[in-house]
């Protein structure tokens, strides 16, 4: 992949901030491509325009590169944390990984079979990027 754009309606599912949890973020104007960030030759620059807003969003995946974009809208929730405390201002969750790993095999286990059933197409999965290689990209 070198760059990739995609005007329609993504499912982006990545990891959320520092948590060892998958979430799912409907978008549109998707685009992402290879480029030198800090110390990584070849990390994904992404951008998207979130459902319902207007402004851009944008995330690199560098170290440990986990995102899946999947076309279209309306697809499986891939939590699998449980509300623990919730007051109506306050949500508090807890998530049952101790690892990156363990919650990486649960959602590559979870996305293949939805794929298997649903024959979705993948618009981009950076996982397995080596953030580290030489960048053959744009």
């Amino acid at each position: 992949m070198s760059e990739i754009e995609y005007q329609g309606k993504v499912t982006i599912y990545t990891r959320s901030g520092f948590s060892l949890e998958m979430v799912a973020i409907e978008a549109t104007k998707f685009m992402a491509a290879h480029r030198q960030y800090a110390q990584y030759s070849n990390a994904i620059a992404m951008r998207w325009v979130k459902k319902r807003k207007r402004k851009a969003s944008c995330a690199v995946d560098t170290d440990y590169p986990a995102t899946v974009v999947l076309e279209g809208w309306g697809h499986f929730d891939p939590s699998f944390s449980e509300t623990v405390y919730d007051d109506g201002d306050c949500v508090m969750r807890r998530v049952g990984y101790r690892s990156l790993d363990q919650c990486d095999r649960d959602f590559a286990t979870m996305l293949d079979d939805y794929l298997h059933r649903t024959g979705t197409r993948v618009i981009l999965d950076t996982r397995g990027n080596d953030p580290h290689a030489v960048c053959a990209g744009v």
